[in-house]
């Protein structure tokens, strides 16, 4: 860790000082961790406010599907979520699930054995006012910082596509 970086941490020196320098020197050496492995300080910032753990792999997502069967698809089979959790989760309706999940199945019968992705995106970011693509490309691109050619390879999708569905997302909110 730079000496700069240092310095960015102990700025939050008032918000820490009821924790035991044990304690203290635990969370330095995690955040340095992840540091490491190229996390942001967003990035880390985020994964210790989020509420909901609940993540999603980029790897899920393929031109055989759509964004939202591809979805409902991991929550089910690799979450073991049932609809009516996904629907809370999503702000979406268990008929249109299970209709997504059908459609899924039917397109591709395989079981979701998707692999852990250092991008995961939280299901927290999958607003009801947006469509999946649109709040997983603005996930992408707005915290995450990655060009928009590094989001189409990644959902396997063409660059204009997430470039619209960018367009969109930003206009609605």
């Amino acid at each position: 860790m730079s000496v700069g970086r240092v310095s960015e941490w102990e700025n939050y020196s008032d918000l820490y000082r009821d924790i035991s320098p044990e304690d203290l020197e635990l969370l330095k050496s995690r955040i340095k961790a992840l540091e490491e492995k190229g996390l942001s300080r967003d990035e880390i910032l985020a994964l210790f406010l989020s509420p909901d753990k609940t993540a999603i792999p980029p790897t899920i997502f393929s031109r055989k599907l759509s964004p939202l069967e591809s979805v409902v698809k991991y929550l089910r089979e690799a979450l073991d979520m049932d609809f009516k959790e996904i629907s809370s989760r999503l702000s979406r309706s268990q008929q249109a699930l299970k209709r997504a999940y059908n459609n899924a199945v039917d397109k591709q019968p395989s079981v979701f054995k998707p692999t852990e992705h250092r991008r995961m995106i939280p299901l927290s970011e999958l607003k009801a006012n947006l469509s999946i693509l649109e709040a997983v490309v603005t996930y992408l691109a707005d915290t995450q910082r990655l060009r928009y050619a590094d989001i189409a390879r990644l959902l396997q999708r063409d660059p204009r596509t997430v470039w619209t569905a960018h367009s969109r997302a930003q206009e609605k909110q």
